[in-house]
């Protein structure tokens, strides 16, 4: 979590405490990823949106698990996605960006196939944008081939991920390196996801047999599809079968009035506020704050340029 997202984790919160069953949860690691730590203030409203299932959360921050204080914001969040597993008890974990919020019941069959195995998305990346990172992957553990690009695991969230695992990957890929998995990690432009189940077919494991591909990709609006037809499509994909959807920072700072109205009258249909107008107003100040907050690490980057190039 950075600093800009906090209001999209706090509805997150607000959404599992509606939609996401005690029974399915075993603990909720934040991970504070924001430049100063996030003040009480903000940590105790943080934690009042989980409601009844604010007993399972654990705020930790980014430093009590990876070293990432020289590395882009992006790539950090990437390797904290896999660092947490050292922080994790469970058998498995699910990764959640801040854009993603529940918006029906889960239920383990969306997590879980009859079999115990887990379930996971899969599609093609031919001409898909992130192509060219999977093939970077892939390579650097010396397993590509050209069916990886017919079909492969998401590179996007939400990601069921086996603990041990994630933790062996870290291992080993530090041991062969004689280096810290950031380092590593950071030096060679891996990728999170891909990292992680070439991982597990380099070590000969079948993918198939930790996860049955049945998992659809949930819903979402991203800055390429934040358009009316791109809103009111992921809209209508939304139902019981796909409890999670996904609103983009990106994308709430490029809707126009239509498309809000869009995502706050679903967001109030499905009880995540009280007020469609609530919803929207939601919307307008998260897309203010982010413009601000974007207009500023500019300005900041400039100077910053300006300053090394004089030195």
């Amino acid at each position: 979590m950075y600093e800009v997202d906090f209001d999209l984790l706090a509805l997150q919160a607000r959404s599992m405490q509606r939609y996401c069953p005690e029974k399915m949860i075993d603990s909720i690691v934040v991970i504070d990823n924001s430049l100063h730590p996030l003040p009480p203030d903000k940590k105790l409203r943080l934690i009042a949106e989980y409601g009844r299932i604010a007993k399972f959360v654990r705020i930790l921050r980014a430093a009590e698990m990876a070293r990432i204080s020289e590395t882009d914001g992006y790539t950090a969040q990437q390797i904290l996605k896999l660092m947490v597993a050292t922080h994790v008890q469970t058998e498995r974990y699910v990764v959640l960006d801040a854009k993603n919020h529940f918006v029906f019941s889960l239920t383990p069959e969306f997590l879980e196939a009859p079999d115990g195995r887990a379930r996971i998305h899969v599609h093609g990346y031919k001409g898909h944008l992130m192509s060219s990172h999977l093939v970077n992957t892939l390579s650097y553990l010396g397993i590509y081939s050209d069916d990886c690009l017919n079909t492969f695991t998401i590179c996007g969230t939400p990601f069921v991920m086996y603990t041990d695992i994630v933790r062996k990957l870290i291992h080993d890929i530090s041991e062969k390196e004689h280096a810290r998995f950031e380092t590593v990690f950071v030096r060679n432009k891996l990728t999170e996801f891909f990292l992680y189940t070439g991982y597990i077919m380099r070590s000969g494991i079948s993918v198939k047999s930790l996860y049955e591909f049945y998992q659809l990709f949930p819903p979402a609006v991203w800055p390429t599809t934040v358009d009316e037809k791109g809103c009111a499509s992921q809209i209508a994909r939304s139902n019981e079968w796909q409890p999670v959807f996904g609103v983009h920072s990106q994308a709430i700072a490029a809707l126009g009035q239509c498309e809000r109205n869009l995502i706050a009258g679903f967001w109030f249909n499905r009880g995540l506020f009280e007020t469609k107008a609530a919803a929207n107003l939601f919307l307008l100040t998260f897309r203010r704050r982010y413009i601000q907050s974007v207009t500023k690490q500019i300005i900041q980057r400039r100077i910053s340029n300006l300053f090394r190039g004089t030195v």
